[in-house]
């Protein structure tokens, strides 16, 4: 069901926020990838233990690009 949830692009913060918490990395690798992604989710994911996340956050193109250095600079990416 989760991984149904994370198709949908209007799907709301609070639900990204909760499923950016997952155990399970492939959901957070979703979370990463979500077009409608807040920046403070994306900075957290930039921290993610698991490399594969990580690159999907690094990669998500929702932040406008001044944002995005912005992040990757405070992730020391």
């Amino acid at each position: 069901m989760r991984c149904l949830a994370l198709r949908d692009a209007e799907l709301p913060v609070p639900d990204l926020r909760r499923l950016a918490a997952a155990a399970e990395p492939f959901i957070r690798q979703g979370v990463a990838r979500h077009p409608h992604i807040t920046d403070a989710l994306l900075e957290r994911l930039l921290s993610d233990p698991v490399p594969e996340g990580v690159d999907d956050a690094a990669a998500n193109s929702a932040p406008r690009p001044d944002r995005t250095y912005r992040i990757l600079i405070a992730a020391g990416l």
